[in-house]
């Protein structure tokens, strides 16, 4: 079994979008704090990843995803916030979840949602941004990660109807087998990033949780490592255990993905866990490629707030 917990490693970088190098600038570094002897062999301090850098979503993964009649990722969304494009996921006929640090401090007006439908695309323009209270910005905290990054934004007018609309999962996180649907650029777990954002082109990716932070039932935040061929890139556990080894379609989310959702499929239905948040390379300053951490928030453990939202409380 993968470990369940895991303390003091800082996987701070957010994940933009679409920007050129020279633009980036600002670091988050956090403090590692006191680790267990062995984490320290198998998972060293992720330091200086880039807050700012060229969008890599989804790394890896089975490629993209087809704007087919009845596909289900239909509710899965770009995010056009200010000059960048994020991902979200639709959740009621009016709502969509994506991450805090999407949309803070932007006005409605900034805010547009793309849906990829098979007729074509759609955008509505939002006119209500919604995000938790709690959520103080991506300022990672003594275990390495920030909690609460979620956002609701309000549609100016109802969702199409060909939209997916999507349930919560309220089952436990840890070891759970996930699917990603997000906006962004391409590329592999040899390279890194190979290709640029597309507002118009989904990405899919899989992987498996291995922590939850805090450890327990009540685990707020996600975190999983991008596992290659032969144990290449495994962060957690023994790599020679088949639990801990790379599954079909592995893949580590990037820039361009913040928001996105992320899903467990559970009686032939696809259920939101969590939204993507933070991603961290290898070592500071290296692409993503094997040996990538990516992680986000657990949306059961916010559930009150959300429904409240969506019930107009």
């Amino acid at each position: 079994m993968k470990p369940a917990a895991v303390r003091g490693f800082a996987v701070a970088s957010v994940l933009e979008p679409s920007r050129s190098r020279a633009s980036c600038g600002q670091q988050l570094r956090a403090a590692a704090g006191a680790m267990q002897s062995w984490l320290r062999l198998l998972l060293p301090l992720l330091l200086g990843a880039l807050l700012s850098g060229p969008a890599r979503a989804v790394i890896g993964g089975s490629g993209p995803v087809a704007d087919l009649p009845g596909q289900p990722f239909s509710g899965v969304v770009a995010v056009l916030s200010g000059n960048g494009t994020y991902s979200g996921a639709l959740v009621g006929s009016r709502w969509v979840l994506t991450a805090a640090h999407v949309v803070a401090g932007r006005q409605p007006g900034a805010v547009r949602i793309r849906f990829n439908l098979p007729g074509g695309p759609v955008i509505v323009p939002a006119d209500a941004i919604r995000v938790y209270p709690g959520f103080h910005g991506a300022k990672p905290g003594p275990d390495g990660v920030w909690y609460g990054d979620l956002a609701l934004v309000r549609l100016s007018t109802p969702a199409p109807a060909a939209a997916q609309r999507y349930r919560f999962y309220r089952g436990p996180a840890l070891h759970a087998t996930i699917t990603f649907v997000g906006y962004g650029a391409w590329g592999d777990g040899n390279v890194g990033q190979q290709g640029g954002s597309n507002a118009a082109t989904a990405r899919m990716g899989r992987n498996r949780i291995d922590v939850v932070l805090p450890a327990g039932a009540d685990g707020k935040v996600y975190v999983y490592d991008f596992d290659g061929p032969d144990g290449l890139g495994n962060r957690f556990g023994n790599a020679a255990d088949p639990a801990n080894q790379a599954i079909l379609g592995e893949g580590v989310f990037g820039g361009g993905d913040s928001g996105a959702p992320v899903f467990v499929e559970r009686r032939g239905g696809w259920r939101l866990l969590g939204i993507a948040v933070f991603v961290a390379p290898p070592q500071a300053g290296a692409p993503l490629r094997f040996g990538s951490i990516g992680g986000g928030t657990i949306v059961a453990a916010y559930l009150p707030w959300i429904e409240g939202v969506l019930s107009g409380r």
